[in-house]
């Protein structure tokens, strides 16, 4: 959905009326009609994004910017194996309008262009070791946060320029992370995995602590990092990080987190968190950083909720 608007972009699971697997419609819903569809692509489509003066359509080996005003191509990359979360698009176009992907064959490289001149690469991240799984922007467009197929590190990235922020350790062993989003201000990162855990990770708080540390360097903490280095250099496949870096600041956990689900911070709330489990259960959470609790404030079903109103009708 377009940031703050009425405007859907809809891509069909099957064929019926103006909605198919290998066209892009977009939708108003304050009018409830079509206000414009693509013709059919070649293959089905993988993955589309959208905001105020771009959208992208990737299919099975290609990548297409389009202008969002005429619906007309601007770019076109012979690319494949984009799928879903492994690629983003800036929603705030007023300052960056940052396209960020990576593919199977990438390695956990992140291609970074600017889509209003996308002939170029504009910055190549090298994020993780592993294939990455999962990426996210921060609304402003200026920092980046992924995660690899391993799902024990996340890192956060500045934009454009791709430069490490932080990194947080979510946990050891391997994890399949679903969702990933950060909060309005940017200060905090919330995240969900296959392991049935929600974790709040705190970005500004271990921003302080960098800081902190390159200020008290000493030789006992250049020896420490001597010995850790040594160690990481025995680790597989994105656990170099594993030694130094913080973890989550709050964990929940919850048998329902293990099935695919869809989290984030409700509006400019960082205090609140919303999320929906493929299963159609929904929940508001409410988080306490002084204690470093969850909560859940509120749950429901969504089929409970078509089955009271079919029975109604």
């Amino acid at each position: 959905m377009l940031y703050k608007t009425n405007i859907v972009l809809l891509v069909g699971l099957t064929d019926f009326g103006d909605f198919s697997p290998k066209k892009v419609t977009i939708w108003t819903t304050s009018k409830n009609l079509v206000l414009c569809s693509s013709f059919p692509f070649t293959s089905k489509i993988t993955v589309a994004k959208i905001n105020k003066v771009r959208m992208i359509v990737g299919e099975r080996n290609f990548l297409h910017i389009y202008s969002t005003g005429d619906m007309k191509v601007l770019h076109t990359f012979n690319i494949s194996d984009i799928s879903l979360g492994k690629l983003v698009l800036s929603g705030n176009s007023d300052k960056n309008v940052w396209l960020c992907f990576s593919t199977s064959k990438d390695e956990g490289v992140v291609n970074v262009y600017d889509t209003l001149y996308p002939t170029s690469v504009k910055t190549l991240i090298k994020a993780h070791k592993s294939p990455i799984l999962k990426m996210c922007l921060n609304y402003e467009g200026d920092r980046l946060a992924t995660c690899s197929c391993k799902g024990t590190i996340i890192r956060i990235f500045s934009l454009p320029k791709g430069e490490k922020i932080c990194t947080f350790k979510r946990g050891i062993s391997s994890a399949f992370i679903f969702c990933m989003n950060f909060s309005r201000n940017s200060e905090k990162l919330i995240s969900t995995s296959d392991t049935g855990m929600l974790h709040v990770f705190d970005i500004k708080e271990e921003i302080e602590n960098l800081e902190k540390n390159k200020e008290s360097r000493g030789f006992i903490k250049v020896m420490g990092r001597g010995l850790l280095t040594g160690l990481s250099a025995l680790m597989p496949q994105d656990y170099e990080d594993s030694f130094g870096t913080s973890g989550a600041s709050i964990n929940f956990v919850n048998e329902n987190l293990k099935m695919s689900n869809l989290v984030g911070f409700s509006n400019d709330k960082i205090k609140e968190a919303f999320c929906f489990t493929s299963d159609g259960a929904f929940s508001l959470l409410s988080i306490n950083y002084a204690n470093k609790t969850i909560d859940k404030i509120y749950e429901r079903n969504m089929k409970d909720l078509k089955s009271t109103f079919e029975e109604n009708n």
